[in-house]
């Protein structure tokens, strides 16, 4: 192998690193830009929530429509009885 070529595994993993680290920063920016204006400031207990909500959101995608359906009725029941006149009479 020639001098150009070969690369200690600490050079390697040094380019990999630095290289990554910037990239990493790119792919973050662009994943949290919908939620605010500078992405790069979010904390981390924000980055979390943002990604649990992703999370939930693709777990109610792939149920079936009558599942769909059952999830809006809950939802619905919740938002509508604000009063609890619902769930007191059920138990």
């Amino acid at each position: 192998m020639t001098a150009g070529r070969h690369r200690s595994a600490y050079e390697q993993h040094h380019r990999r690193t630095i290289g990554g680290a910037a990239s990493q920063k790119v792919r973050l920016r662009t994943r949290y830009s919908s939620l605010t204006a500078e992405p790069g400031e979010l904390t981390f207990i924000d980055r979390l929530v943002a990604d649990g909500r992703a999370v939930a959101l693709n777990h109610t995608a792939g149920r079936s429509m009558p599942q769909q359906l059952q999830m809006t009725l809950f939802a619905l029941i919740g938002l509508m009885n604000r009063l609890g006149q619902y769930k007191t009479a059920a138990k």
